[in-house]
């Protein structure tokens, strides 16, 4: 086996046929090509939703309380 020039040929074909596959009319795979693919794709593994604790809204900022002014006893 020669594995460079089989890597070769294979790109070689993969590339006429994505640049010429009008000239190329259809042009079969070989029967390597066919027996290199991967027929046994898994199943996509299930997402899982995670929720998460939504924040507590800040508390409300006590008002601040004047202390009333002292009473020099002026208005008397």
């Amino acid at each position: 086996t020669q594995p460079q020039n089989m890597l070769l040929a294979r790109a070689t074909a993969e590339c006429a046929r994505l640049i010429a596959a009008d000239v190329l009319m259809g042009m079969p795979y070989s029967a390597e090509e066919h027996a290199d693919e991967n027929d046994d794709t898994a199943p996509a593994p299930k997402t899982r939703k995670i929720s998460r604790k939504k924040a507590e809204p800040a508390p409300a900022p006590e008002p601040e309380v004047t202390p009333p002014a002292p009473d020099n006893g002026a208005d008397e």
